[in-house]
């Protein structure tokens, strides 16, 4: 009878104990999704930010780490990277392919969309690089030159607008000045390396990509910009979204990948 007792007990106890394990490993999946995977997308085609190699099969840059490391912030065991490109972007999102996007999307007016961003994670301005051999030293000498920028872009207006800003050129006379578009960036670099254009126009953490010792970014910038991560306006996902990002930046996380890759 004893031997049953004990026998009884100890069951007990091992259910009790497997229980216990249960309850906490929910507890570890109380993410913001109900799921211990989240999925982000990040861009496929900038070196050393967002990037997706097809022959080793690996994304890597800075935002693909601050994505991962945004996802750990978050409480999630997985972190799957989903490929965006500036055209699908939202649609991913807004579809649910993507939970977020840490995809050099600038911070906006989402009023009247259904997704919403996050603090600013990283500041950014638009500029020009050229090659020393060019001796083109500020705005004034991109007049009348080519001027190459990504395809789908709003870098056109932002080009225009600054060297009408700088009454270099006018909506009736460009005076010359040609913007012109490429699928990709490596193509506008080859572009520039070749001659075909005298500028190549993006952000500053693309150019910085395409960086070497024979080209300088000029001084001057159009457009300043701020990154968030984007989600699905008011659902769970979002409020946490705020907190982490305002988290790594107390811990200046995104400075530390930045000091990685540049």
């Amino acid at each position: 009878m004893k031997k049953k007792i004990g026998i009884f007990i100890a069951s007990c106890i091992l259910m009790l104990s497997l229980c216990g394990c249960s309850e906490e490993a929910a507890v570890n999946r109380r993410t913001p999704t109900g799921s211990d995977t989240i999925k982000i997308g990040v861009r496929i085609d900038i070196r050393n930010w967002g990037y997706y190699d097809k022959e080793k099969e690996v994304f890597s840059g800075a935002e693909v780490d601050y994505a991962r490391a945004l996802g750990k912030q978050l409480g999630y065991d997985q972190v799957e990277l989903v490929q965006v490109t500036p055209e699908t972007l939202k649609e991913k999102l807004v579809g649910g392919e993507a939970d977020c996007l840490v995809s050099k999307c600038t911070i906006m007016d989402t009023s009247k969309e259904e997704y919403e961003f996050s603090p600013g994670y990283y500041e950014d301005h638009g500029s020009f690089m050229v090659e020393k051999s060019s001796k083109i030293l500020d705005l004034a000498g991109l007049v009348g030159k080519k001027i190459g920028i990504i395809r789908g872009s709003d870098v056109r207006k932002r080009v225009l607008r600054r060297l009408r800003d700088d009454q270099l050129i006018t909506d009736a006379d460009l005076k010359g000045t040609e913007i012109l578009e490429f699928d990709s960036f490596e193509e506008i670099s080859q572009a520039l390396n070749s001659g075909d254009i005298e500028a190549f126009a993006a952000d500053g953490c693309i150019l910085q990509a395409w960086m070497n010792d024979q080209r300088v970014i000029l001084p001057e910038t159009y457009q300043d910009k701020l990154y968030g991560v984007a989600a699905i306006k008011d659902t769970p996902l979002s409020d946490s979204i705020q907190q982490a990002v305002e988290e790594l930046g107390k811990e200046k996380v995104m400075e530390d990948i930045l000091r990685k890759w540049y």
